[in-house]
């Protein structure tokens, strides 16, 4: 069930994303490199909802990857606005923190399991 509520807030976020980039020509871009980015993001909630870890964790990873996300595709746009490397950089930063998040979280997973009290 919570794999349909992802699904359906990023095809939401997808959607806001690709009528601003299609109604304005000049993000034509940035909209499409957008919807990679939140493919990626997408692809990551969607492996820590299959991962056995603590719905709180879950829940942790969720609203880190969407703060990261939104981080994301604002530091694309500035990128291809501004042109500076340091957005560039913001994003693949944001990118490789979301990464951490989800491998801190499922090495906590398993050290906590034995001592979890709410299981799903």
């Amino acid at each position: 069930m919570s794999v349909v509520f992802l699904a359906l807030v990023y095809v939401l976020y997808a959607s806001i994303i690709l009528v601003v980039g299609l109604s304005i020509e000049s993000l034509e871009a940035w909209s499409h490199w957008s919807m990679l980015i939140l493919m990626f993001y997408l692809a990551l909630d969607i492996l820590t909802d299959r991962i056995k870890l603590l719905i709180a964790a879950k829940t942790m990873i969720w609203f880190g990857t969407g703060a990261l996300s939104i981080f994301s595709i604002l530091s694309l746009l500035a990128w291809m606005t501004f042109d500076s490397i340091l957005w560039a950089i913001g994003v693949i930063v944001s990118m490789l923190l979301s990464i951490t998040i989800v491998l801190v979280q499922m090495y906590a997973g398993k050290v906590t399991a034995d001592n979890a009290y709410f299981k799903e």
